[in-house]
C-alpha cells in the first residue's frame, strides 16, 4: 500500500521485525476468557505475503449551478471470502442509478441543481477507508470547503434486516465518533421521509466502518443508510421488521454467500427510495448550505485518523 510507513491508515511496515496478528473479537474473548482462569500459551503460526496492489476511485459529476459540491459514496470493493453483493454491490448499484437519473435530468431538459453532484465509487473501503481518505486528503483547503456534504450507503439489502440511519444529531446516545454540524438536517431527511410512509427506522452511529468517516473528520456534514451487518437481530427488531430472532441481520456478512441471492428486494427499495429523495433534496437545497457561520473550519486532524474501527471490519475489532 501507498503512503508513509509511519501512517497506519494506509501501510503496514514490510520491514518491521516484530510479529504482528490480528484477531476477530470472538477469538479474542475467548482468549480473556482462558487467561482469567491461569496462565495460558499460545502457538500461533503465520503464512503471510506482502504484496502491493493498485486501486482506484471513481467518480463522475452532474453539474448544477454551483461547483459546491454533494459527495454520494459507495465503496466498490468486496473481501476476499466473497463476491460482495450485498457488501457493497447494494450501495455501489444505487449510486449508478442516482447518477443516471440526475443525469436523465439535464437530458429531458431539467434545470440543474443549485449543487454539484458527485457520484463517488471508492476503492479499499475493506482495507481501512483507503480510497475516501486518499480523496479527502488530497483536497486543499479551497476544494475542502466546496464540500457540502457526504451521503454514504454501504449495505442496503440486509435479509434480516433493518432500516438504519446514522445518527446525526446524537440523539440516540449511541457512542461513535461526533457528527459535524448540518449532519442533524441531513439525519431529518431520511426520517421525515420514512415518518411520512409510517415506516419504523433505528439510529446507528458514525463508529468509523465505511467511507463518511474521513468526510466527518474533515468537518464535511454527512449521513446515510444501513440495513446491517454481522449484529444480532433483536426480539425487539423481529417483531418490528419480521425476520429471524438472534440471528445475524446479514448471515452471509464478508463470506462467499453474499451472492445476488444475500438481498432483500422490498428492503432494498424502501431503502433506495428514500436515499433518491434525500439526495435531490439536498441537491435542491443549495441556499441552506451557505448560510453564514454553517461552515466549521476543515480538514483532516494530524497524524493517525482518530476514528474508532478499521473499515469494513469486525465491529469489535479496534483501529489502533
Amino acid at each position: 500500500m501507498n503512503g508513509p510507513a509511519d501512517d497506519p491508515r494506509r501501510t503496514m511496515d514490510a520491514g518491521a521485525t516484530i510479529p504482528t496478528f490480528a484477531a476477530r473479537t470472538a477469538f479474542a474473548e475467548a482468549l480473556l476468557t482462558l487467561m482469567a482462569e491461569g496462565p495460558l500459551t499460545v502457538t500461533m503460526e503465520a503464512n503471510a505475503e506482502n504484496t502491493s496492489w493498485l486501486t482506484e476511485n471513481m467518480w463522475v459529476d452532474v453539474h448544477g449551478e454551483s461547483d459546491e459540491l454533494l459527495v454520494v459514496g459507495a465503496h466498490t470493493d468486496s473481501v476476499a471470502a466473497g463476491p460482495g453483493i450485498n457488501d457493497n454491490g447494494s450501495g455501489t448499484a444505487l449510486g449508478l442509478e442516482l447518477a443516471l437519473l440526475a443525469q436523465q435530468r439535464l437530458q429531458e431538459g431539467g434545470e440543474p441543481y443549485p449543487l454539484t453532484l458527485r457520484f463517488a465509487f471508492w476503492g479499499a473501503e475493506e482495507l481501512g477507508l483507503l480510497g475516501s481518505f486518499h480523496y479527502v486528503e488530497s483536497l486543499d483547503s479551497a476544494a475542502l470547503d466546496r464540500h457540502v456534504a457526504n451521503l454514504n450507503f454501504d449495505m442496503l439489502a440486509s435479509p434480516n434486516g433493518a432500516r438504519f440511519v446514522y445518527d446525526g444529531d446524537g440523539s440516540a446516545d449511541l457512542g461513535g465518533f461526533p457528527a459535524p454540524l448540518g449532519s442533524a438536517e441531513i439525519e431529518s431527511l431520511f426520517t421525515d421521509h420514512f415518518d411520512g410512509r409510517s415506516m419504523p427506522y433505528e439510529p446507528t452511529a458514525f463508529d468509523g466502518r465505511s467511507d463518511y468517516g474521513p468526510f466527518i473528520l474533515a468537518g464535511i456534514p454527512a449521513g446515510g443508510l444501513f440495513s446491517g451487518a454481522e449484529q444480532v437481530k433483536s426480539a425487539s427488531l423481529a417483531e418490528t421488521y419480521g425476520g429471524e430472532a438472534s440471528s445475524p441481520l446479514d448471515a452471509c456478512y464478508h463470506r462467499a454467500c453474499d451472492t445476488r441471492d444475500n438481498i432483500d428486494p422490498t428492503l432494498y427499495f424502501e431503502l433506495a427510495e428514500a436515499a433518491a429523495v434525500a439526495t435531490e433534496t439536498l441537491a435542491e437545497s443549495g441556499p441552506f448550505w451557505s448560510t453564514p457561520g454553517f461552515r466549521p473550519a476543515r480538514g483532516l486532524p494530524p497524524g493517525p485518523s482518530p476514528l474508532p474501527y478499521h473499515g469494513g471490519c469486525d465491529r469489535g475489532a479496534p483501529r489502533y
